[in-house]
């Protein structure tokens, strides 16, 4: 923990965005918002931050708690949010989580960028799944991100900056932190292996292990998913993209990465199908191709698909024209349309495009579709996975009542 002044946590902080390559746009916002902060902390004769003082002036001036709670919270708040949770970032640890950061910065350490695309090739060598091998490269990143902030190469690392990256996950969803740490953990066992670092560090990590079925699976209702759709412009090129890709959600249940790349060549017009390998099973998968669906991607690419040579159905509509991103999802089309529609997410509940997913198992499911035949239609490789959704209906919770004598 730095032990210095508000004044001068604030200067080191700025030093450190400066050094991320942050817009002077952004910087500036943060300036006025940092300035405040000081002139407030200095009222109150306070020299040093503290999260809890800062959070009350948020609150105090923003009411912040309260319409954080109705998730009623406006762009100025959640900036001032952000500050904050930045400058105590920066005060616990040195660096700011790459979560903040822009996009596409290079990374400062030319033997860093040549390590990453040596990890990126030994994951694809090892066989590992399009999904799994391109977030385990995004958290490898991180990690060499984390300790360029501490003026740290990949072969100076230790076991205190290790310890303190693992602490900037604090607040994420338990699964996103298994699935960070075992990326990390795979590239630790990677950097010992090539002899880039003299220790196993792996064995050092914390081991996570989230429950498959741990959590209920968030599920739309079926008047609020007609509002979503009725709210599309079906007459524009992006409405008519969106909305094919919300069908291949929603009546086929597939995967958005699926949906990210699904090409021409996928699509079996004469025998009405779909086939794929998954993205993330590297399994093989068979959808039915159904009429909506049919008609919907034949309106896209004959009156809305911008011409290209790419072999993907859907692609950006803007400058450069081409297939959406491996990381990227699907979800801020989902947030356009939900506020279109004027429809709000349940406390808890998680509403992006996955939930489109769970949403048509569940429904399966409700029609009493065997569970074999479900697994299949999922691309699941064993039912296990799908008896999950059975905890999303209450109406099949039902069915599955307690004998309290046997209890």
């Amino acid at each position: 923990m730095l032990q210095v002044n508000f004044k001068e946590l604030v200067i080191l902080l700025e030093k450190e965005l400066i050094r991320l390559h942050y817009k002077d746009k952004t910087l500036q916002l943060y300036r006025k918002i940092w300035s405040k902060l000081t002139a407030f902390f200095e009222s109150k004769g306070e020299e040093y931050f503290s999260l809890e003082m800062a959070m009350a002036y948020l609150d105090e001036k923003y009411d912040f708690f309260a319409k954080q709670e109705k998730g009623e919270l406006n762009s100025i708040s959640k900036t001032y949010y952000h500050s904050i949770q930045m400058l105590s970032e920066y005060q616990l640890y040195g660096s700011v989580s790459n979560h903040r950061r822009l996009k596409k910065k290079p990374m400062q350490e030319k033997i860093h960028n040549e390590i990453l695309s040596s990890f990126h090739a030994y994951c694809i060598s090892s066989g590992y799944a399009r999904y799994t091998w391109d977030g385990y490269s995004r958290s490898a990143k991180k990690l060499l991100f984390f300790a360029e902030s501490r003026t740290v190469t990949i072969k100076e690392l230790n076991h205190k900056v290790i310890e303190d990256f693992v602490k900037t996950l604090l607040g994420y969803s338990p699964k996103m932190v298994e699935f960070t740490l075992c990326g990390i953990r795979s590239f630790l066992r990677f950097l010992f292996s090539e002899n880039i670092l003299k220790t196993d560090f792996s064995g050092n990590l914390p081991k996570i292990k989230v429950p498959q079925k741990a959590h209920i699976p968030s599920i739309w209702e079926s008047d609020i998913l007609q509002k979503m759709f009725a709210v599309i412009d079906r007459g524009s090129p992006a409405g008519k993209r969106n909305y094919a890709i919300f069908l291949l959600a929603c009546l086929l249940g597939m995967r958005s990465v699926d949906i990210r790349q699904l090409q021409f060549s996928d699509i079996n017009w004469n025998e009405r199908r779909i086939d794929i390998i998954q993205s993330k099973t590297c399994q093989t998968a068979s959808f039915p191709l159904l009429s909506d669906v049919g008609w919907a991607i034949i309106d896209y690419v004959k009156n809305g698909r911008p011409e290209c040579e790419h072999k993907n159905v859907f692609v950006r509509h803007v400058a450069p024209i081409k297939p959406f991103a491996c990381a990227a999802s699907f979800d801020d089309m989902i947030k356009k349309y939900m506020k279109m529609a004027h429809v709000s997410v349940p406390k808890n509940s998680k509403y992006g495009m996955h939930s489109l997913r769970h949403t048509y198992a569940t429904s399966l499911m409700e029609k009493h579709v065997p569970i074999e035949d479900i697994a299949q239609l999922m691309g699941h490789v064993n039912t296990d996975t799908t008896t999950i959704y059975l905890k999303s209906s209450l109406g099949l919770l039902s069915e599955c009542p307690l004998n309290i004598a046997d209890l």
